[in-house]
């Protein structure tokens, strides 16, 4: 519990406050699996957060990633986001982020946090959409590209107010990773174990 308490409140410093130097910050080993830290209003993950509806899950992003590609659902929510930042473990500042109503669908899916179409009467018994992000080093202007412009950098998802009845997640699971090495080798990159389970199943109660 001391390392998750040491490696959560570093973690904010080195986010929220740019000035720390490299010098005195930790060095981050490559992640082994994805989303592995998180600020909860729930377990462990309560720390800090006073605000019971906000949830964050971050990650480092390895020099030796070129892209990573993020294949997630629409979370049942007020608002979500997923965003990058410059360096790591010291941020520089935001690098790039998309938020819920411009994060295009898949093809056949509808973005919920969109402006509704007319056309899709049928919006509420179709399936949960799907989205694919991808975070690159070069300069791409495709749709749902997130630019980083340092070697590191960090990966954030939040999800702020999950629809009551649909869990503390939303009723979407985290994200899918699969990252892209130097020699375009493509490796799916498992997520983390939660560490609050018990909570899912409370926050299942409308």
């Amino acid at each position: 519990m001391k390392t998750f308490f040491a490696l959560s409140l570093t973690t904010l410093l080195l986010l929220a406050n740019p000035g720390i130097s490299a010098a005195q910050s930790p060095p981050l080993s490559t992640p082994m699996c994805a989303w592995q830290y998180e600020w909860t209003p729930f377990g462990l993950g309560n720390w800090l957060w006073a605000d019971t509806a906000n949830r964050w899950w971050y990650m480092p992003i390895d020099a030796q990633w070129q892209q990573l590609t993020i294949a997630g659902a629409y979370p049942k929510a007020r608002f979500f986001s997923i965003a990058v930042y410059d360096n790591a473990p010291v941020s520089t500042g935001l690098a790039d982020h998309l938020f819920d109503a411009q994060i295009v669908p898949d093809p056949g899916g509808v973005n919920p946090f969109s402006a509704p179409d007319p056309s899709n009467d049928n919006l509420a018994v179709k399936p949960d959409a799907t989205y694919t992000i991808t975070v690159t080093r070069s300069n791409n202007t495709a749709e749902n590209a997130l630019q980083l412009h340092a070697d590191t950098g960090w990966l954030l998802y939040r999800l702020y107010l999950p629809n009551a009845g649909s869990g503390s997640m939303g009723g979407a699971p985290l994200p899918e990773i699969k990252i892209t090495d130097v020699n375009g080798q493509i490796t799916p990159l498992p997520t983390c174990p939660i560490f609050n389970p018990q909570s899912e199943l409370t926050q299942l109660q409308p």
